[in-house]
């Protein structure tokens, strides 16, 4: 069985709601999820702010610049996602029963971001589930190869991959 998911992000679409239902859905059943969610938060006009939420502790860090107004750059602070990624890598020293996270983007098409989390959670034969954005699914394809399931954006289809992993035992 497959022990790498990701949720596939179609134009207008977003994989936080349903990622926010599986995880909820699993906390409740007594799961063990490691991992970070995305949160936006909106201040005054200004572009909003992205956030990534660890799931067990709720603390939220900032992942993007505050570049002005006029700025055309990408705002990911790759510092802060360094951040995150080394925070998540010595959280899996401890138990988990699966590793959400919020998606495979920019960041991890360059080869940097949470990559080595996801692939420390396979080596530990940790299930992990993600999201990828249509403009990144290529990035993600030539990333895992056919090791991962690719999943539509349902609450139904992640939690039957995730119970699918754990059916034989095997974690």
């Amino acid at each position: 069985m497959q022990k790498l998911a990701v949720i596939e992000i179609r134009e207008g679409q977003s994989s936080a709601i349903v990622l926010d239902s599986v995880v909820e859905t699993l906390l409740s059943e007594g799961t063990i999820v490691a991992g970070y969610l995305q949160r936006e938060l909106l201040q005054d006009d200004r572009t909003p702010d992205t956030l990534l939420e660890d799931i067990e502790t709720g603390e939220r860090f900032g992942i993007m610049q505050a570049l002005g107004s006029s700025a055309t750059s990408c705002r990911l602070d790759t510092q802060a996602l360094a951040d995150i990624a080394g925070r998540a890598i010595g959280r899996l020293e401890k138990p988990a029963d699966i590793l959400v996270l919020n998606r495979f983007g920019k960041a991890e098409a360059e080869g940097h971001g949470l990559r080595a989390v996801i692939e420390l959670a396979i080596q530990r034969d940790i299930p992990v589930l993600t999201s990828v954005e249509a403009s990144y699914l290529e990035d993600w394809r030539n990333y895992v190869g056919d090791l991962a399931v690719h999943l539509p954006p349902d609450v139904t289809a992640a939690l039957a991959w995730y119970r699918s992993t754990t059916a034989s035992g095997s974690n």
